[in-house]
């Protein structure tokens, strides 16, 4: 599982912009639905990937063809959901986590963080998880 903090300041933005970075900052990872909430495009969503030796990389960005109840049953999963958030006044905080299925074998991952609704270019690290297994 991958905890996961979005924080915003509005600073200069004018009320339009700062109710879109709200709801970006807020919705985090795209989604096809959700209670209250429309779906986001995947170019805009918060989207996280993993990828190890002899693994495809696997995404949180979801279509209806890769739904998790619409891959094969022993196909990877990453699945991002919003955990809670608040706006105060002139800032807005977000909780995001994310859960990988299965758990990657011990040694390094690649983990990448994309955001292009927050101007976040593709940013990559890359973990030893030896001691998480």
């Amino acid at each position: 599982m991958f905890e996961l903090s979005a924080h915003a300041i509005r600073g200069d933005q004018d009320e339009k912009r700062w109710r879109r970075i709200g709801r970006i900052v807020g919705q985090g990872f795209v989604s096809l639905n959700g209670p209250g909430r429309p779906p986001t495009s995947h170019q805009d969503g918060l989207r996280l990937s993993v990828a190890y030796e002899g693994h495809p990389a696997v995404t949180t960005a979801r279509t209806v063809e890769t739904a998790p109840e619409l891959l094969p049953p022993n196909a990877s999963s990453f699945t991002g959901y919003w955990q809670g958030g608040s706006v105060l006044g002139n800032t807005v905080h977000a909780q995001h986590r994310a859960w990988l299925w299965p758990t990657p074998p011990a040694g390094p991952i690649a983990l990448t963080l994309q955001w292009n609704a927050m101007g976040i270019a593709p940013v990559t690290v890359e973990l030893d998880i030896t001691s998480l297994n």
